[in-house]
């Protein structure tokens, strides 16, 4: 009896998911133009992007870290609830390329010599990353990159957080950033002072 009650809670759950996964999709990209937690540099004023499903390429080093490629596969999807949400472009929407790695990818290091981004100078704590922006040849190149895997999808996430609909219009907000974590070790907590009682 047991063991069809836990398989049928198992089955139940597997159809939970699976709904809530369906609905999850189609919402579209929740948008706040705010970035949890905050960065601890941003360098420059924020901009927001026009993009589009087609004109966004995400690219990565080959093979990737698997946080990198998940990184990668969370950005394009991002993208495609929130087009269903707006009404076509206006004007041109100019390619957007997000190169996404760690500072020691090749793909990265190409990205960092010819766009002039001094990247290597950088000095950032572990699990740190950068974010720059720069135009080149018709394109937008943003270039997300971290102090290992770990920073590099934590560049993806605040790329992520800022892709969605603003106006009416699909695009990603960006700025230059140098930003890391403030603790390596992650905790939840649930604080609640706890009045002294005198006696």
């Amino acid at each position: 009896m047991s063991r069809r009650v836990v398989n049928l809670v198992a089955l139940g759950a597997v159809v939970a998911l699976t709904v809530c996964g369906a609905v999850v999709q189609a919402q579209p990209a929740h948008y706040t133009g705010e970035v949890l937690p905050r960065p601890q540099q941003v360098l420059g004023t924020w901009r927001f992007l026009p993009i589009a499903p087609e004109s966004l390429e995400v690219q990565t080093a080959s093979p990737a870290h698997g946080a990198i490629e998940l990184a990668g596969r969370m950005l394009r999807d991002r993208v495609r609830p929130a087009a269903t949400q707006t009404a076509a472009p206006r004007g041109a929407v100019g390619k957007v390329v997000i190169i996404l790695g760690t500072f020691d990818d090749d793909i990265v290091e190409h990205a960092d010599r010819r766009l002039g981004l001094r990247l290597r100078r950088l000095v950032l704590p572990p699990e740190g990353y950068a974010i720059r922006v720069r135009e080149e040849a018709g394109a937008t190149f943003i270039i997300a990159a971290g102090q290992g895997p770990r920073g590099a999808f934590y560049a993806a996430m605040t790329l992520w957080q800022n892709i969605g609909v603003d106006h009416g219009r699909l695009g990603v907000r960006c700025a230059e950033i140098n930003d890391w974590p403030e603790w390596q070790r992650r905790f939840v907590s649930d604080y609640s002072p706890v009045p002294r009682v005198r006696s």
